[in-house]
């Protein structure tokens, strides 16, 4: 028999070095708006970070800080990929895996050197950027790229003002700020946010998309991952139907400053069926690598919750790190009883919450 400190031990070593993040990226806007959503992330060495083309003509080509619209001697380039407006299917994608905990700084490279550079209207991306505070965050980086495509279009004797207006108004809300789109759950009902988490900036809104079968996005807290945060924002349940892909709802949030955000889906709670024991956590602007409040920290004290719940039930629990990783793996506890994944009925005591 299974010790219990030993299965939580297991499945905290299974949220750190188990399976891969993959985390989607899109190329452009549905119009061909020059942005990449989410425009920042934060990865770990392995995880594949995929980038979906949209239309009309972009690439993801590796740059440098100190000058984001120059290819990197060396760097990945996945070349021009020109997409029809109106395509939603079969859309070309390009991987790239992460090596360490560096920042890694991506441009477009459309039109470059010239007035109409995509670069310089601020179309950049970026991996682990520095955290607010630091002197290489993705605000410094795309307003380097910015300050290029001003420079570009003086030189051009065009207006630097409309230049600069155009790289905002492509990817951002009405507010001015940008907004960062992740999807909950998988299109199976998978127990996973895509990307798992992100870096934003006081103002960016956060817009979570949900699909099928049944989640929530509730604020919690780093040291108790599966409780709801008292005061803290709840989107509630909602339910969508296998297969279905357009009108799925929505629920936005406003990043007021750059403290960690902590997200889990209530689903199941303080069951064994708990999507939040399952690994479903999300988190705007956790720890950077190293840190004690990464978001890998994060989901493994939930992992860990959900460790003890099946034990408290004597079931075993299945571990998914994240949509698209490698096959979950079980750790059986006390003994194998089949779980239902699906929890469409669920008990539970009313708390404050407020919509952010």
């Amino acid at each position: 028999m299974l010790s219990f400190s030993a299965a939580v031990l297991g499945l905290s070593l299974l949220a750190s070095a188990g399976a891969q993040a993959t985390i989607d990226v899109t190329v452009g806007g549905p119009n061909g708006e020059t942005f990449y959503s989410p425009p920042s992330v934060v990865a770990s060495p392995g995880d594949h970070v995929i980038f979906h083309f949209n239309p009309k003509n972009h690439s993801v080509t590796q740059s440098s800080f100190n000058d984001p619209c120059s290819p990197s001697y060396g760097g990945f380039d996945s070349g021009f990929h020109p997409v029809p407006i109106g395509t939603t299917y079969g859309n070309p994608t390009f991987e790239f895996i992460v090596k360490d905990n560096s920042p890694v700084w991506v441009y477009c490279r459309q039109a470059e050197n010239t007035a109409g550079s995509h670069c310089g209207k601020g179309m950049v991306f970026a991996i682990n950027p520095g955290f607010p505070g630091s002197s290489n965050t993705f605000a410094a980086f795309q307003t380097k790229a910015l300050a290029i495509g001003a420079a570009l279009s003086a030189s051009a004797g065009l207006s630097t003002t409309a230049a600069a207006t155009t790289a905002t108004s492509t990817y951002t809300a009405s507010s001015g700020s940008p907004t960062i789109h992740v999807t909950v759950g998988g299109p199976n009902g998978e127990t996973v946010y895509n990307p798992t988490n992100v870096v934003a900036s006081p103002g960016d809104h956060v817009l979570f998309h949900f699909n099928p079968k049944n989640h929530s996005v509730t604020q919690s807290s780093f040291n108790d991952p599966c409780t709801n945060l008292y005061g803290g924002f709840d989107s509630g349940f909602h339910p969508v139907p296998i297969g279905q892909t357009y009108g799925n709802p929505t629920f936005e949030v406003i990043v007021k400053d750059n403290n960690p955000i902590w997200v889990h889906c209530r689903q199941a709670e303080n069951t064994a069926g708990s999507h939040c024991g399952k690994g479903m956590v999300f988190a705007v602007n956790p720890g950077f690598p190293g840190s004690s409040n990464t978001f890998a920290a994060f989901q493994a004290k939930a992992l860990a919750i959900g460790a003890a719940l099946s034990s408290s039930a004597g079931l075993s629990v299945t571990t998914t790190a994240a949509y698209g990783s490698a096959t979950p793996q079980v750790v059986t506890i006390t003994k194998t009883v089949t779980v239902e994944a699906d929890a469409w009925t669920t008990t539970y005591a009313p708390y404050p919450s407020k919509t952010a």
